[in-house]
């Protein structure tokens, strides 16, 4: 075929070639959803630029067709180069299975704990900061031993401070409200009710207030194992079953850990075909997940776990919370549960539905329930991973401290009967 009847070809067949292409972003735009964050505004986009591409194609000149392809041509190619600043921008110094690497040691009740004195700093390209644990093995200084008045934070990653600096966790912010006040961090990523009732067994410190802080995954089945249904592993946090409820094999599970090393080393890449997909700035503009929250160890979603609900877990979480206010009791202190709700609970105001029984089990016992929905906003959560921004730990560290500001001779908590 010589040139010229190559070019004659293109004449013939380039606006067919058009609306085909035209057609496709169409598809893309709007009939299906890939690269992640969800279908938002750069969809959208997409789609309309399509259908704007088909109508030019079937009513408009050649010369305004060839226009309109070279502003949607330096347009595409300009989001390319802002997609490559904002990767370069947020890739993380080391993937995160290096970051919290040996942060949990084994233990033969609860499954895991906190490895006492690990310190280490994590990026994950959203959040950065400090984690340092105890001798205790708390993400907490060394308890005070003067007389300051000591209360007692209970729970998982919120209580922990997931994705916060050091000096931004809930405690930290709490002592910054008042300096007559050693507010302890218990809290450990991934622990349910079983476990944080060993964890307030096995703490002797004296206090005078203890909060729980409940999230909606601690009604998850593997939540409510004794052992949290995870086990370490070469310093890796792993789950002990597979979804199906068989127990891996160590063959299984070291197969499984490397895979997902692998797929967190992947995600440090800074060009791989997901780049033409925009990823990046979809999220940036969508205010959507597209990471899934590592949640401190080898994500648990390729690995498996068993996340289901059901209402008889509701239960066994309301009679776990009740033995959790009668240790506290026992002790002299005061119990509360402070509700904290996840993104899109606040996004909607209205708890999702295991929530709703949950908090009406408990105030039908009763016990004194904070609640933060009514207070808290989207920007008080990571978009990408759903915990608390420093400005979320912030309500709840202010909702914490006005229960505990002295008013008069009135009890106040949960006493256990």
């Amino acid at each position: 075929m010589t040139t010229e009847s190559f070019k004659s070809l293109i004449r013939k067949y380039y606006r067919l070639a058009f609306l085909v292409c035209g057609g496709l972003l169409l598809t893309v735009g709007w009939g299906i959803d890939i690269g992640g964050p969800g279908r938002g505004p750069t969809q959208h986009l997409i789609g309309a630029t399509g259908a704007f591409l088909i109508l030019v194609i079937a009513f408009g000149s050649g010369r305004l067709i060839l226009r309109v392809l070279l502003i949607l041509g330096a347009s595409y190619c300009t989001l390319i180069g802002c997609e490559l600043v904002v990767r370069i921008a947020r890739r993380p110094p080391r993937a995160l299975w290096q970051q919290y690497h040996r942060l949990y040691r084994s233990d033969p009740v609860v499954g895991y704990t906190l490895t006492p004195l690990w310190q280490g700093q994590f990026n994950d390209g959203y959040a950065q900061g400090k984690i340092t644990v105890n001798s205790l093995g708390q993400r907490d200084d060394e308890p005070s031993t003067g007389s300051k008045h000591r209360i007692l934070l209970l729970g998982d990653s919120f209580t922990f401070g997931a994705l916060l600096d050091q000096s931004d966790t809930i405690d930290k912010q709490i002592e910054r409200l008042s300096t007559d006040i050693d507010a302890y961090n218990l809290g450990v990523p991934g622990y349910g009710l079983p476990a944080i009732i060993e964890t307030l067994k096995r703490c002797d410190l004296p206090a005078t207030e203890a909060f729980y802080l409940f999230y909606n995954n601690d009604l998850q089945n593997d939540d409510l194992l004794p052992d949290n249904g995870k086990f370490v592993v070469d310093g890796h946090l792993v789950p002990t079953k597979k979804p199906d409820g068989t127990l891996y094999t160590e063959a299984e599970i070291r197969e499984k850990i490397a895979g997902a090393i692998e797929e967190q080393e992947s995600k440090r890449t800074i060009v791989d075909l997901q780049l033409f997909l925009l990823p990046h700035i979809r999220q940036l503009m969508n205010g959507k997940r597209f990471y899934d929250s590592q949640n401190f160890h080898i994500r648990r979603s390729s690995l498996g776990g068993d996340r289901r609900y059901s209402e008889e877990n509701v239960k066994r979480a309301i009679s776990h919370t009740q033995e959790l206010g009668r240790l506290s009791s026992a002790r002299g202190m005061p119990f509360y549960v402070l509700i904290i709700p996840t993104l899109e609970e606040v996004r909607t105001r209205e708890y999702s539905l295991p929530t709703a029984q949950y908090l009406k089990g408990i105030e039908n016992q009763n016990m004194t329930v904070v609640p933060l929905i009514q207070s808290l906003a989207e920007k008080d959560y990571f978009s990408h991973d759903g915990h608390f921004t420093p400005s979320g730990a912030l309500v709840a560290a202010e909702a914490i401290y006005r229960k505990l500001k002295p008013r008069g001779n009135e009890k106040i908590g949960w006493t256990g009967k």
